[in-house]
Parts: C-alpha cells; structure tokens; sequence
C-alpha cells in the first residue's frame, strides 16, 4: 500500500525494494483511503468531508485513484498513482500477462460479464504499460551500454 500515514519517500523506495527483492506471483497496490469514524481519519483528515462529499467513497477506482487532495497523508511529493502503475506492472511483469491470456476459467467469466468491455479496456490497459515499461527499460540498457 502506497499514501500511508506519514509515509516518506524513503519508505516508498523500501517497499518497492521489498516487492523487487520477494518477487510474488502477483502483485496489486493501492492506495490507503481513510474512512470517517477511523482514527487514521480523525487524524489526518482536515477539514473533514461534509456528509455531501461521501459520494467520493462511491468511486469506481477508490483504491487507485486520488478521489479527494485531503485523502494524502505522505511526507512526500511523489506522484503516487503513476507510481503505484509502473511499480505493479513492473513487479508482475510478463507473468501476469502469460497466466492471464491463457487462464480460461479467467475469460469465459469475463465474456459472461455484464462489464466485459470495461475488463477488455483496463486488460489492453494493462498490457499498453507493461509493454511500455518493458521497452523503457530496454532503452534504457541499450544507451548504458
């Protein structure tokens, strides 16, 4: 998890480190997001959501997106969403992509999905950044050399 109280930068470049150094199979990172009524909240949380604004906590990509400025709770300036992007494609490489394009159970659920075009649309998303990410770092070889 990314944006958790009084996270540094260096506690960012840990993780990261962490996530690199275990390799898991799979990899998802989101973003802490304080409810109201938690003490992460009541601390963190100034002004506090006017009970109009709870909508916010209706928003599709709660986890992964930045839904409201006051939701940060870092020490830092880090673009956290790009961060969390590149740090999961990156950590799930070419794995996910090969245990997902031939897992059937995965696709027959998904034509048999209300919302197979918004899981067509974030999977061609998916493979768009890792793909960059992967071309990125071949560049990125070829010019050290």
């Amino acid at each position: 998890m990314f944006n958790t109280p009084g996270e540094s930068e260096n506690d960012v470049n840990e993780t990261i480190r962490m996530i690199m150094e275990i390799k898991p199979t799979v990899t998802g990172i989101c973003l802490t997001v304080p409810f109201p009524g938690t003490a992460i909240y009541n601390e963190y949380i100034k002004p506090p959501l006017l009970k109009e604004e709870y909508k916010i906590y209706s928003t599709k990509y709660l986890y992964v997106t930045k839904v409201d400025s006051r939701f940060s709770m870092v020490k830092h300036n880090l673009d956290l969403i790009a961060l969390r992007i590149r740090t999961t494609a990156k950590a799930n490489g070419i794995r996910s992509l090969i245990d997902l394009t031939i897992n059937r159970r995965y696709w027959g659920a998904v034509f048999h999905s209300k919302r197979k075009s918004a899981y067509f649309i974030a999977f061609t998303k998916g493979v768009g950044m890792l793909v960059v990410e992967k071309t990125r770092r071949i560049f990125r070889i070829m010019w050290r050399s």
